[in-house]
């Protein structure tokens, strides 16, 4: 069924539909980021009195995020009695996102005030934006609590923290981190490229490169001829 179809049924229900009917709406037009009816359906929501409800809030939120309606999604968001560990982190990767960085920031440093922990998502979307701002301390800082969840060797968390050393002309570090990485991706070398034209001394660095992007590519070939 697409979202037409859905919104059509929708119009047509003389009660209050089901939360459920609500949810599935509402990840299609995830789904499809779909800006339009993301809006009309929040607006439904709003209708029935059921923004504040959990049940359908909490995928309202990352919804509109995904569709690019930051505003909307802030108004979502703080009509929520209860947001889960998903809509602050979909709160969190749209700012990000959006490069709106310090109110990244200060959702995370609200949820540590109130004892609210950041999902591995969120903390590898604040890494991103350390990157952004070249934020050294802050990023390693975030990698901890990473490392204390056991995602440290999540591969897209590694190459965020790849990326942050990268912009900031860590060498050692990167190098130390890239050396650690128990998967490693054509981004993860991309980034490694990077630092070493920022340094002049980076043979060591350059032929870990070269033979580690040669295995990737000898077997990204040898997986695709099979």
């Amino acid at each position: 069924m697409d979202i037409d179809e859905a919104f059509c049924r929708l119009e047509r229900i003389p009660h209050v539909p089901s939360i459920e009917h609500l949810v599935s709406i509402s990840q299609s037009c995830r789904q499809s980021k779909n800006s339009v009816f993301a809006r009309r359906l929040q607006t439904k929501v709003s209708g029935y009195g059921l923004e504040i409800n959990s049940s359908i809030g909490n995928y309202l939120v990352p919804m509109l995020v995904d569709c690019g309606l930051m505003p909307a999604a802030q108004q979502a968001f703080h009509k929520l009695l209860h947001p889960n560990d998903y809509s602050w982190s979909s709160l969190i990767q749209g700012y990000v996102e959006c490069s709106r960085f310090s109110e990244a920031f200060d959702v995370y440093m609200f949820m540590r005030r109130n004892f609210i922990y950041p999902g591995k998502y969120a903390s590898v979307a604040l890494l991103k934006a350390c990157a952004r701002l070249k934020c050294i301390d802050r990023g390693q800082e975030l990698y901890a609590e990473i490392v204390k969840m056991g995602c440290d060797d999540d591969l897209y968390a590694c190459n965020s923290l790849l990326d942050m050393y990268a912009k900031s002309g860590c060498l050692e570090e990167a190098e130390e981190l890239f050396g650690m990485m128990p998967v490693r991706d054509i981004v993860s070398f991309y980034h490694c490229r990077l630092i070493g034209r920022r340094k002049v001394v980076v043979d060591k660095l350059v032929s870990t490169i070269l033979r580690e992007l040669f295995i990737f590519l000898y077997l990204d070939a040898l997986v695709c001829i099979i």
